[in-house]
């Protein structure tokens, strides 16, 4: 949007952009969730701070309204706890693993880039802003799938 206006677009184009980055704001961070996750499960790394930290991830939330209230309680324990320690960590993996929230998070994120290329279709802009616009996102979402997270975010900045 920011882009928009200092292009000067005309208001219309502008919320198209505003409409199009909502889908495409969700599906990155559910893509950075999942790189997250899996960098930590692959690696033998600690969860993401955020986790670790009890921040509400689209991850996190996901599986918490996914598991059963016993389990619910441990995971909400877990991320609330001053200090993780590693039986914590372990606990917080095996109940996301568990609940099937991975597997939600990654199709709610290609559902998203769908959404993302649709409102980018129907948008108003001029057909090389809509191509040039498809093109980003689609080179984003590859290089963000295939990179590690510390390269992910480097590509991000």
């Amino acid at each position: 949007v920011l882009a928009g206006i200092s292009a000067r677009l005309p208001d219309e184009q502008r919320a198209a952009l505003a409409e199009i980055a909502v889908p495409a704001g969700l599906a990155f961070q559910a893509e950075n969730d999942l790189a997250e996750f899996e960098d930590s499960n692959e690696n033998g790394a600690a969860l993401s701070a955020d986790l670790v930290e009890g921040k509400k991830t689209l991850l996190a939330g996901l599986a918490f309204s996914m598991l059963e209230d016993r389990e619910r309680t441990v995971l909400q324990l877990c991320l609330n706890g001053a200090a993780a320690s590693e039986g914590t960590v372990n606990k917080v993996r095996e109940l996301i693993a568990g609940s099937g929230a991975v597997e939600k998070l990654r199709d709610l994120s290609d559902e998203l880039f769908r959404e993302t290329s649709s409102r980018i279709a129907a948008s108003p802009l001029a057909a090389a802003a809509k191509e040039g616009l498809d093109h980003c996102f689609r080179e984003i979402r590859a290089l963000v799938a295939r990179a590690p997270v510390a390269e992910a975010r480097e590509v991000a900045a």
